[in-house]
């Protein structure tokens, strides 16, 4: 990824997301300013550009999963704040989407349309011509 001044990023400081734009280059390192006006130096490995904001507080990158998701058929639709957006095939019958919020089976939300995670998904789906079929209220899954 090239990353330019000026471009808003994200990047993980060890405990929490972060969000702020380049302020300087500096070979494999980055110099941010940082939403709350701090300065930061961050190596380029671990920036994200951020691709658009959604609303206040919540961010919306491409990047790579962050969290284990070893359901075959499952397609990655990329990152919104702290989730891992997928698109489960479910064998073809009951298409849906995931939104994973940490790597245990418990800590995933399927299919459920009121959430603005699986709205974000239903919605890069969508964009993608997946096939999907929503479903109403929320389910926890273990496996999709």
């Amino acid at each position: 990824m090239k990353i330019f001044v000026n471009k808003a990023v994200q990047w993980n400081d060890g405990s929490r997301e972060r969000t702020g734009k380049v302020k300087q280059v500096l070979g494999d390192h980055v110099v941010i300013k940082a939403s709350t006006g701090e300065e930061y130096i961050v190596n380029k490995s671990r920036v994200e550009a951020v691709t658009k904001v959604a609303s206040v507080g919540e961010v919306v990158t491409a990047g790579t999963q962050r969290y284990k998701h070893d359901v075959g058929g499952s397609e990655f639709l990329g990152r919104y704040g702290e989730f891992d957006l997928w698109y489960c095939r479910q064998g073809g019958a009951w298409p849906t989407v995931a939104a994973r919020y940490g790597d245990s089976t418990e800590q995933m939300y399927l299919g459920a349309a009121s959430l603005p995670s699986i709205r974000e998904a239903a919605s890069r789906a969508k964009q993608r011509g997946l096939p999907l079929r929503q479903f109403e209220g929320l389910r926890e899954c273990g496996s999709c």
